[in-house]
């Protein structure tokens, strides 16, 4: 088993070839970092490959069920001890050296407890969390280790509640408070609450496993967000939301933002930068 590494998990071919760019920018900017992907393994064309060590078959089928219900499969998919999850529809803008060697060090699960827009301001909407003594959770990106019993008690708690997430969201939420869809962030704010580990699973600093999420301007609008701002990216792997040059891990959502132009400069970077 290798030390550490990052997963990414899909189960489509739209999640796969939204996985294939993320892991090109991993590599771009973690060189020498292990990369995997657990995904249907029938799925994946051989030119899909090549920014990843491996390619792990989901382990239990997940019928017509969304990424997201069957995300509590990378507890037992990981080819690693040390394991940073990302959502595909993400493209990562960072180095993540100091972040291992702090998650290594204080944590055996972590979930960020930030996200920003991507003018890189906090907006998180508390009202609802306050009213159901919850505190936010970030599951565009999350670390754990491997046979860790914190980690095992999280994910064998995810897993029913995602199976079941409506009747888990009836249950513990007001009707006028359920989303449309299943909220990932919610259900891990609630499996960290009923497991009552939220401190211990949470960084010292909200700058750690922190993402830039689209959805905080995409709930403001009836649009998709990419026709209402403007996008650049340039040969030297810099990517711009109007002004505002992109850091960090930014999970886009709508994979209408990958655009020929972005997936192609992402591989050729890739490339450039880790011959």
């Amino acid at each position: 088993m290798d030390e550490r590494g990052f997963l990414i998990f899909a189960t489509n071919h739209e999640e796969i070839d939204a996985a294939v760019t993320l892991a090109y920018s991993i590599g771009s900017s973690n060189k020498g970092s292990k990369v995997s992907l657990v995904c249907p393994i029938d799925n994946i064309t051989i030119s899909q490959e090549e920014p990843f060590d491996a390619i792990i078959d989901i382990p239990y089928r997940y019928g017509d069920k969304h990424k997201n219900e069957s995300i509590w499969q990378v507890y037992w998919s990981t080819p690693y001890e040390h394991t940073i999850v990302i959502d595909c529809n993400s493209i990562v803008k960072q180095n993540f050296d100091s972040t291992w060697d702090y998650l290594i060090d204080h944590h055996d699960m972590c979930v960020g407890k930030s996200i920003t827009d991507f003018r890189l301001s906090e907006k998180i909407d508390l009202e609802v969390l306050n009213e159901y003594n919850l505190s936010f959770a970030n599951s565009n990106i999350f670390y754990f280790k491997k046979d860790s019993d914190l980690a095992l008690k999280f994910f064998k708690l995810l897993d029913p509640y995602l199976q079941s997430y409506r009747e888990v969201f009836s249950t513990y939420i007001q009707p006028q408070h359920h989303p449309k869809t299943l909220d990932l962030n919610l259900m891990f704010s609630i499996v960290l609450q009923h497991l009552d580990v939220y401190d211990e699973c949470t960084p010292l600093h909200p700058d750690i496993l922190q993402s830039i999420d689209m959805e905080i301007v995409q709930s403001t609008m009836t649009e998709p967000w990419i026709n209402k701002f403007n996008i650049w990216y340039n040969q030297s792997n810099n990517i711009k939301i109007q002004n505002y040059a992109i850091s960090g891990c930014l999970h886009y959502r709508l994979p209408e933002f990958l655009t020929k132009d972005i997936k192609n400069g992402q591989r050729e970077y890739y490339r450039l930068v880790t011959k």
